[in-house]
């Protein structure tokens, strides 16, 4: 009898084992982010227009974090500062914004299109959002940028990433990305001295470090395009920067 019953008591043992692994299994795949691209159109016809691409995080009921990645994101790509319009209204404020650039006879009808992708790094750890803005306000050519924008899945806050060029080891990174530049760019560099390095405008987390991002004409002319600059995690520390993720 005493046998059986430390038989029955280890298959019990055993089986809350295993509803506990499988219960933190399915928590786990609960969290992982699913995600669906959300379109938003606005424009004039014959006057201009305006197409917004986003992604979203469709399984954020119940996860503050991604109901917080959802808000900032959301409010960053469709330009709604307040966070308190809806899409429609905020791309028919983009709309009359680029119907100021407008004239009969001009050589392209002014557009404004931004177009979103997302993927996750670090193990899924981070979410890292691409959003192509590219718009048309008359002259030869629109201008363009590749912004990129990394949260934390965990805590649902943006990572700053501009840190990297403040602190003691804030000069060792300019003056290594200006190194970086002039050798990617050649003749069509047009930065002076280490010096005169400006910060990047965007920075995008990687498997392997950061990359750091200039727009057009920040560091280059126009058709040099969005200039991508990567220094590994690794060549951060050799720089004596922390790393904060």
């Amino acid at each position: 009898m005493t046998s059986l019953k430390r038989a029955l008591r280890s298959v019990a043992t055993a089986g809350v084992a295993l509803l506990f692994f499988f219960g933190a299994s399915l928590s786990h795949a609960q969290t992982t982010p699913q995600f669906r691209s959300v379109t938003v159109n606005g424009g004039v016809t014959g006057r201009c227009s305006v197409q917004i691409v986003y992604q979203r995080i469709a399984n954020d009921s119940g996860n503050a974090a991604f109901q917080k990645i959802n808000r900032a994101n959301r409010m960053e790509v469709i330009n709604d500062r307040a966070g308190s319009t809806t899409d429609d209204i905020a791309v028919q404020d983009i709309t009359a914004e680029m119907l100021e650039f407008y004239y009969e006879g001009m050589f392209a009808l002014p557009y404004y299109t931004a177009e979103q992708s997302v993927r996750m790094v670090r193990g899924g750890k981070y979410a890292v959002f691409s959003t192509y803005v590219e718009m048309y306000m008359g002259g030869a050519h629109g201008i363009n940028a590749d912004q990129r924008t990394t949260y934390s899945l965990s805590t649902g806050n943006k990572l700053d990433m501009s840190y990297l060029m403040t602190g003691g080891w804030g000069s060792a990174v300019r003056r290594q990305l200006y190194n970086r530049c002039r050798q990617q760019l050649g003749a069509s560099f047009e930065i002076a001295s280490f010096y005169d390095m400006p910060d990047p405008s965007s920075y995008e987390l990687t498997e392997r470090g950061v990359v750091f991002i200039y727009f057009p004409y920040e560091i280059a002319p126009y058709v040099e395009g969005n200039i991508r600059v990567e220094l590994t995690d690794a060549e951060l520390r050799n720089l004596g920067a922390p790393i904060r993720w």
